[in-house]
């Protein structure tokens, strides 16, 4: 995630940076500083995928998605071990 939130930083369209953008709302939830983000992060990403992968999209978008829960949930635990 620690690219996702550089490439948002420095104004990089990524499937880091969108990645971080869906995931924003939970992830200022458990502390995470998130700024800027872009818009329609579901959509975009996927379509990013779509063009790298072909017919893995899917799958990569859910391995996304997995990653990013995990990602929160530790930062979560990370909160309240504090």
């Amino acid at each position: 995630m620690d690219a996702g939130l550089a490439h948002l930083a420095s104004g990089l369209v990524s499937a880091e940076s969108l990645a971080v953008s869906l995931a924003a709302p939970r992830l200022r939830r458990e502390g995470v500083p998130v700024g800027h983000v872009l818009d329609d992060p579901e959509r975009r990403l996927f379509q990013l995928l779509s063009q790298v992968e072909g017919d893995l999209a899917h799958a990569r978008y859910r391995a996304w998605l997995r990653q990013l829960v995990s990602f929160a949930d530790a930062c979560r635990v990370a909160r309240i071990d504090r």
